[in-house]
């Protein structure tokens, strides 16, 4: 693999991810100087705590920015999954959240009859 190519590729996202925002702005949301914002968006490797903030302040994707798989932006990244997701996925997913909310039903339950009990127990001692 041409390991240039694929830095290229990556410098390229980092820069579409930085929008037109200045050095000295991205050292703000980044809580990086900006003359090291400034030497990252012109080619050395950027650090780990440096792209996480980015990602994180910016609603950019992790995974987009490093590998360049869609979508871009966090916010896009539940209706991308579903559309992508096979059947037995779609499924799987499904289940988990029906045993899920049948759990939380049962506690809920369980916290109104207990409830009940204490006020029976208050009426009756009143």
């Amino acid at each position: 693999m041409d390991t240039s190519k694929t830095t290229n590729l990556f410098h390229d996202r980092l820069i579409l991810a930085a929008g037109d925002l200045s050095f000295r702005q991205l050292g703000e949301i980044t809580e990086t100087h900006p003359e090291t914002v400034r030497r990252y968006m012109n080619g050395h490797a950027p650090s780990t705590v440096f792209l996480s903030k980015l990602c994180l302040n910016l609603g950019i994707s992790g995974e987009w920015l490093l590998s360049g798989q869609e979508p871009m932006m966090t916010r896009d990244v539940p209706l991308y999954t579903l559309k992508n997701a096979k059947p037995d996925q779609l499924m799987l997913a499904v289940s988990e959240l029906l045993v899920d909310l049948a759990d939380r039903l049962e506690r809920t339950e369980k916290l109104v009859h207990r409830d009940q009990g204490i006020e029976l127990k208050l009426n009756a001692s009143a």
